[in-house]
């Protein structure tokens, strides 16, 4: 009897495209944490009452469109994260020379990605390709000072290949990992709020594009403007976070994780406003807030921005 393939080895692989869904060779890695890449054909009943009389189910269905999509974790590092936020965020840009400082702010996104998603590190047909990739939603997570960040993203592709071997990942010598006791307090109007834990998501709301002719979706775009959303977790030590909040005030959010070295990461949230702030009561020990923010725009600041501090040279470094 064969035995399994196991998950040991796994990682994410990715490449620009120029063109959409013209794959490409996968030039920037990541270890995952998990991954799930799917490739499904819609179907649908074909209409018709003809048929025999002791027929009560549908006889026939008609191949439909092909969908294609997935998500993966892996760790957030202060190195070799740029390639991936860029095709989250859709801006990037550097300033200065070692350390550099590198900026994503969200945009028009790019065209593109080929990813590998090589669900082993055992020899075999391990590994699925998938080319038109684009970032629908991503998620960046601190869930205690002991564990680092977690990135999550979720993808739509044009199409994703049969398994086949596996690619050769090559991964850089940087990427120290954001920890979460590097994390500072956050601070909104004026306040300061250490946090307990913290979630950023950006949501690109996109939507495949499928046209006559083809089972493929066209180059997924926005179908609404993109939504920001902080939640953060706090003790209740005061009252400030629920004052502003029916005072409906607006004003930045910013945190900054410090590491090592040149490595340093300022999380800003533009224009928030406090959306809720629930507060319950369920033992005898500290009680505890959920704040969660949405970011605006202002016509110059988008909402979210990431400014990145590290040695490389350009923004989407491996």
């Amino acid at each position: 009897m064969a035995l399994p393939f196991h998950g040991r080895g796994a990682a994410v692989g990715a490449g620009q495209e120029s063109t959409y869904g013209t794959a490409v060779s996968r030039t920037h890695w990541r270890q995952t944490i998990s991954s799930s890449a799917y490739r499904k054909v819609t179907r649908n009943y074909r209409p018709g009452l003809v048929g025999v009389s002791s027929a009560y189910a549908n006889r026939a269905t008609v191949s439909g469109v092909t969908e294609c999509g997935g998500s993966f974790d892996h760790v957030l590092t202060y190195e070799g994260s740029g390639l991936l936020l860029y095709h989250a965020f859709g801006d990037a840009s550097s300033a200065g020379s070692a350390p550099y400082t590198h900026s994503y702010t969200v945009g028009g996104l790019p065209t593109g990605l080929t990813m590998e998603f090589i669900e082993s590190g055992d020899s075999g047909s391990v590994a699925q390709v998938a080319e038109g990739c684009k970032i629908s939603r991503m998620s960046l997570r601190w869930n205690s000072p002991s564990e680092v960040a977690l990135m999550s993203c979720d993808f739509i592709a044009e199409d994703i290949s049969a398994y086949a071997s596996a690619g050769s990942p090559s991964y850089g010598a940087g990427g120290l990992d954001l920890i979460g006791h590097q994390l500072g307090a956050l601070s909104w109007n004026g306040n300061n709020y250490d946090l307990i834990s913290l979630e950023m998501i950006l949501d690109n709301k996109l939507d495949r594009r499928y046209k006559l002719g083809s089972r493929l979706t066209k180059e997924p775009t926005r179908t609404d403007f993109a939504e920001v959303t902080w939640r953060a977790e706090v003790e209740w030590e005061n009252n400030n976070a629920l004052t502003d909040f029916r005072a409906e005030v607006q004003g930045d959010v910013a945190v900054t994780s410090t590491g090592t070295g040149n490595h340093a990461c300022t999380f800003t949230l533009h224009n928030a406003q406090l959306w809720d702030a629930p507060k319950g009561v369920d033992g005898p020990g500290p009680g505890r807030q959920t704040l969660e923010w949405r970011g605006l725009s202002d016509g110059t600041d988008e909402g979210f921005k990431i400014a990145m501090t590290n040695d490389d040279s350009t923004d989407i470094a491996n």
